[in-house]
C-alpha cells in the first residue's frame, strides 16, 4: 500500500541489531559515506522516509535534508551508497519489501535486483554499506525502529562544505611562521616549506576538500 512505511525511524542491521544506518562522523557536504555504527541517538543516524511515488521511497538523512544515494547511479555489486541531495533519479529511490522474518529488504528503483547492502556481512563500527546483488542474507535485511518526528534546523552553505570560513582561517595561521614565501613555489604545506601566495591559499583549501571550487574560481 501507499505510503507505508512513510514516518521517522533507525535502520538497524538484521546481523546485530545495535548497529544502525550512520552518516559518516555527523557531516552534510554531498558524497558523504554511509556507514553503520552503534545506536547512539543522534539526528546523523536518523532517517525520514518519504513516498516518492510508483511505491517507492527515498530514504532522507534528518540532520541533513539529503537522501541514500548510489554512487553516480551504477547499478553493480559493491558500489558504494552516499548520501546526496535529492534530484529525483532513481538511484536515490528504493522499494521496501517486507520479508517473513519481519524486516525489510531495499531494493534500488534502478534495479529491482540491486539491494541496499552491509559490506561483507559484518556489523563492526564504520563498516561500509553499498549495494549488491540480492542473497536474501542477513547482510542485506534491515530492521526498522519508528522514532519521535525530528526537524533539524536545514544546513547552511559553511555546514555542507563541511567547514567555517573561521575554520579555514584559524587552520591557514597555524602555519605562520613555519614555511616562508617563495614566487612560484607549490610544494604540499610542511615545516620548513616555501609557498606563493596562490599555492599557499590553494593547499588550504585542499585541506577542507574545497580544491574543486578554487579550480572553478581561476575560470573568471
Amino acid at each position: 500500500a501507499k505510503h507505508t512505511y512513510t514516518g521517522f525511524y533507525k535502520i538497524s542491521s538484521a546481523v546485530n541489531g545495535q548497529y544502525v544506518l550512520n552518516v559518516r562522523d555527523g557531516k552534510y557536504r554531498n558524497g558523504t559515506n554511509i556507514d553503520l555504527e552503534k545506536d547512539n541517538g543522534t539526528d546523523s543516524q536518523a532517517c525520514r522516509l518519504l513516498y516518492s511515488g510508483y511505491d517507492t521511497y527515498r530514504v532522507q538523512c534528518v540532520h541533513s535534508y539529503s537522501v541514500l544515494d548510489v554512487t553516480e547511479g551504477k547499478m553493480a555489486n559493491a558500489v558504494n551508497v552516499q548520501q546526496y541531495g535529492w534530484n529525483g533519479i532513481d538511484a536515490q529511490k528504493w522499494y521496501i519489501e517486507k520479508n517473513s522474518d519481519g524486516t525489510v529488504t531495499f531494493r534500488s528503483a534502478a534495479n529491482k535486483d540491486m539491494v541496499l547492502d552491509l559490506y561483507a556481512g559484518k556489523a563492526v563500527s564504520a563498516a561500509n554499506i553499498d549495494i549488491y546483488g540480492s542473497n536474501a542474507t542477513k547482510a542485506q535485511k534491515w530492521k526498522l525502529k519508528k522514532v519521535a518526528e525530528r526537524y533539524p534546523k536545514r544546513p547552511t552553505e559553511e555546514d555542507k562544505n563541511g567547514c567555517r570560513g573561521q575554520d579555514i582561517v584559524d587552520y591557514a595561521k597555524t602555519w605562520v611562521g613555519k614555511i616562508s614565501y617563495h614566487l612560484g613555489a607549490n610544494g604540499p604545506l610542511t615545516v620548513g616549506g616555501k609557498s606563493d601566495c596562490s599555492w599557499f591559499i590553494f593547499h588550504v583549501l585542499e585541506h577542507f576538500g574545497l580544491m574543486e571550487k578554487w579550480h572553478k574560481s581561476l575560470e573568471y
